[in-house]
This record gives C-alpha cells, structure tokens and sequence, in this order.
C-alpha cells in the first residue's frame, strides 16, 4: 500500500509540475526559429535521476531523500525524462525534466534544440501571462515564471544542448531550485565530457 500512495503522490507530483509547465506552453507557436541539434544525433540524453544522488536532493530539499520515481521518456508524444525524489513526507519533492537533442530529433515540440526550446518556454510564459524573472549564473540561461506575487516554484533553464525544467512541491523557492539547477548543469557537464566525439 505505502508503493502505492507513493506511485500516486509522485503521479499527482508530476501531473501538478506538468500542468504549470503546461499553462506556460498553453499559448501555442512563440515563433521562435529553431536550427539543428548542438551535439551529435544518436547520443543518448541523461536520465535526470542519473544526474542527483540522494544526497544532493536531500541538500536541496532540507530533508533525508529516501526515494526516486523515473519516468522514462516518450519524445513521440511530449513526455520529457523525468524524476522526482522526495523523502517521508510526500509534501516535499523535487521535480526534474530533461529534454536534449535525443529528445529534440524524435519530438514534434515545435523546436529543435536547447536555445529555441529555451526561448519557446519563456516566450510562452510571457504570452500566457506571467511574469519572467531571469536567474543569473545558473547553466546557460534560467528564468522563473511567476504570478501574482510569486514564482509558481519552477524553474526553466538552458545548460548547453540540454533543457531543464525543476519544480519543488512544499516549502522552498529560488534558492532550492537555483542550488538544484546548478548541481543539475554541473552533472550535465560531466555527462558532456564523458561521451566520447563523434558518438
């Protein structure tokens, strides 16, 4: 019964984070020019749950992380890799998203590569009608959506030919997922520098 309840926190956890990234695309075409991949076709993107340990999760959140759910990836209809870890309280988890050139060559998203999926989420927050808050020094570009008066607790960013998307659920903000974004494109690197060229 506990592995059911967590297969549906964590379902209702990614159907919450998927449903404010989805207001956010809501708007439809930004019109955004899109180009070709920025690394080499058939590399395999990273899983997210390859790209945190336990103990990075558990900083982040301020809770022991007991757990990961993976979802794999579906480019054919939409679905980004994901991974959420959360600990005991099924309140506090950590949402992440990856979409990379794997990703980009088999979805039909409405673009192409990191930068003109980047400008797409962000284009599309302004349309719909949020507020964009820019994040400094965090992968290639970061924003947060926010409305009203506050960030919705997500965040989009670039890093390289990868697309981020972290959302928190429960107590938390910009420092959580900016502390979580960077940890995230520090993985992304090592990943890089570990596929081979030409691969």
């Amino acid at each position: 019964m506990g592995d059911h309840l967590r297969r549906l926190s964590h379902s209702a956890r990614l159907a919450l984070v998927l449903m404010a990234l989805s207001l956010l695309a809501a708007c439809g075409d930004s019109g955004v020019p899109t180009g070709g991949p920025l690394a080499t076709i058939g590399t395999p993107d990273p899983h997210p749950c390859d790209l945190l340990s336990f103990d990075d999760a558990s900083g982040v959140l301020g809770v022991e992380v007991t757990g990961a759910d993976r979802s794999d990836a579906d480019p054919t209809n939409g679905w980004q890799a994901a991974c959420t870890w959360a600990g005991a309280d099924p309140g506090v988890a950590l949402d992440v998203l990856v979409e990379g050139p794997a990703f980009f060559e088999q979805a039909s998203a409405g673009y192409q590569d990191s930068p003109a999926a980047y400008h797409f989420w962000r284009d599309d927050a302004l349309q719909a009608g949020f507020s964009v808050v820019d994040v400094e020094a965090v992968g290639d570009a970061a924003f947060l959506p926010v409305i009203g008066e506050g960030p919705l607790n997500t965040m989009v960013m670039r890093s390289g030919d990868y697309l981020v998307h972290l959302a928190l659920l429960g107590p938390g903000g910009e420092a959580q997922l900016t502390a979580a974004a960077r940890l995230v494109a520090a993985a992304l690197d090592r990943y890089r520098e570990s596929v081979p060229a030409g691969s």
